[in-house]
């Protein structure tokens, strides 16, 4: 009779400690609950400038703007998705209680250090998407700071996934633009042929017998890849894929971003009604869900063939707290709020770099319309070939001898603070859209050291010699870090603009007669050129010292910009 009373009584005590348990990490979780909401509100609005929703143009328009244009990044939907991917992992981010090693407390404050530091360079610069990388860092450093090691490798995706907002340096993104726009029409010219509808392509141009279309910026596909990369990464976390499963799906989903925009550019070149917005945008989402639909189907098939379960969340048991070899719970929320607080306070205090204006320089009073034998007329750019290159000034004349043969010139001086696209493209070494390289190589311009490539190019109608060189060019790796890290936002950017510069002449057969004969006109031409480019190169010299002075007026006598 007493041992079953003993029994009841310590199974009575037993259930009164759990029910102890029970409500002390119900009431925990209630207040990681709060703090966490009061950290994403916080966060909000220390990059407010990061998340806001700019409709300029009309919603249909700013769709566009999101999913398809090639050199934009869409902030807030990726923070959106960011933000949804935390949502998924607040399950086992409230089962954490702060705690951890001063290790942790040293990386998290680092790691905090440097995202306000980014911060702090995004607001000096005018580069709002780099609040991005800052909020990456900050997320993890706060996490790292409250919940130890376990917390950061917890909010460590949704860290990550916020660089998909950060703008891929001009010249790279130029490059990749083009690349894919050229792709892009020759798979587009393979999928009519195969639906027997003859075409041509040349370059970035589809010729058809009822018209000839051209594959923009836009169409190019390199925004569809990033937009169904990153849906796949959600759908990736969402079905809780392990490691070689991800990493396969993730590299299906450009080749399918691919193929799947071939289709768009197709339904665009048969649908009368293509040209139509609403139309436009609804195909290009179509494809996107198509692309989502056929990613889904290969998902299944890795199931299959991996034989993999789903990884499922590893996490602290409820109620049981890491061990606490760093400072108390109230000392490292305090920290956390502080970083917050100073992003908020850098977002009004930094002030941006104001670049000083050196002196103009007009390319039509440098290179006159007269040279010589050589009179010119102006040609039209062609801007949708273009797209969105930044440049202060561009020149296009046709020079013509008398009786001769005539010389096409584009000269341009470049902007390279003004946009992330800069001046550097492989498109300011064709004639226009629609023309291909057939040979190339580097040949020496006058006698003042200058390298150009030298081009043999052709389009459907015609066949041109080509000579293209950049005056200030500093190389592919230093111009797509300067371009990157937004150095030409700051004192440090390059001492003059760069020069782009292309002749050409026509070939009038596929002859080296002919070849030599366009040689040499082009030749007689930059003897005349070179002198005006020479005085034009000292003016540009001249214009390292002139800003060199004006900054260090403004830094002096004038205020800092807000």
């Amino acid at each position: 009779m007493s041992t079953s009373t003993d029994s009841q009584g310590h199974h009575s005590d037993s259930q009164e400690d759990s029910g102890s348990s029970d409500g002390s990490f119900a009431a925990r979780k209630q207040v990681s609950f709060s703090l966490l909401v009061g950290f994403l509100l916080f966060a909000c609005f220390a990059y407010r400038d990061l998340i806001r929703v700019r409709l300029h143009h009309g919603a249909a328009a700013e769709l566009e703007n999101w999913f398809f244009v090639s050199d934009e990044t869409s902030p807030a939907v990726v923070v959106g998705m960011s933000a949804w991917l935390l949502y998924r992992r607040w399950g086992p981010l409230s089962q954490l209680t702060p705690a951890g090693s001063w290790v942790s407390v040293l990386a998290g404050g680092v790691l905090s250090a440097l995202g306000v530091g980014v911060a702090g360079w995004a607001y000096y610069t005018l580069s709002p998407d780099f609040l991005a990388p800052s909020l990456s860092l900050v997320g993890l450093g706060v996490a790292a700071l409250v919940w130890g090691a376990p917390g950061a490798r917890l909010v460590t995706l949704p860290a990550l996934f916020l660089l998909f907002a950060i703008e891929l340096p001009g010249p790279f993104l130029n490059e990749m633009a083009f690349r894919l726009q050229t792709w892009t029409a020759h798979y587009t010219g393979f999928l009519l042929y195969l639906f027997d509808m003859p075409a041509v392509v040349s370059g970035d141009q589809i010729f058809r017998k009822s018209a000839t279309f051209m594959v923009i910026e836009n169409c190019s596909g390199l925004r569809s890849i990033e937009t169904l990369s990153m849906l796949t990464l959600l759908m990736v976390d969402l079905f809780e894929r392990r490691r070689l499963h991800a990493i396969l799906l993730l590299l299906c989903a450009p080749p399918v971003a691919f193929v799947l925009n071939g289709f768009r550019v197709l339904l665009l070149i048969v649908n009368p009604h293509s040209d139509v917005a609403s139309i436009h945008n609804l195909q290009g989402i179509a494809m996107l869900l198509g692309g989502l639909g056929l990613l889904y189907g290969v998902d299944l098939f890795l199931s299959r063939v991996l034989n993999a379960a789903p990884r499922g969340e590893v996490s602290p048991e409820p109620g049981v707290a890491l061990r606490n070899s760093g400072p108390g719970e109230g000392w490292r929320y305090g920290v956390a709020a502080a970083v917050f607080l100073m992003v908020a306070t850098i977002s009004w205090g930094v002030p941006s770099y104001r670049q000083p204006i050196g002196p103009l320089i007009s390319l039509s009073r440098q290179i006159p319309q007269v040279m010589g034998s050589w009179e010119a007329a102006d040609l039209e750019v062609d801007e949708v070939f273009m797209g969105t290159l930044s440049f202060r000034e561009r020149l296009f004349r046709r020079y013509r001898e008398v009786d001769g043969m005539p010389v096409d010139l584009f000269a341009a001086l470049g902007n390279h603070s003004a946009g992330m696209r800069g001046p550097l493209s492989p498109k300011t070494a064709l004639p226009g859209s629609g023309w291909v390289v057939e040979r190339s190589e580097s040949v020496p311009i006058g006698d003042g050291g200058i390298r150009a490539e030298m081009r043999v190019t052709r389009s459907v109608a015609q066949r041109r010699l080509l000579y293209h060189w950049v005056s200030g060019y500093q190389g592919a790796l230093r111009e797509a870090l300067s371009a990157g890290l937004r150095l030409e936002r700051t004192p440090w950017a390059r001492q003059r603009d760069s020069l782009t510069l292309r002749v050409g002449t026509l070939l009038e057969t596929t002859g080296e007669a002919s070849l030599a004969e366009s040689r040499e006109r082009l030749e007689r031409f930059l003897a005349e050129l070179l002198p005006h480019l020479q005085g034009l190169e000292r003016r540009m010299e001249r214009k390292k010292f002139s800003r060199f002075i004006q900054k260090r007026k403004t830094v002096s006598h004038q205020p800092p910009a807000s």
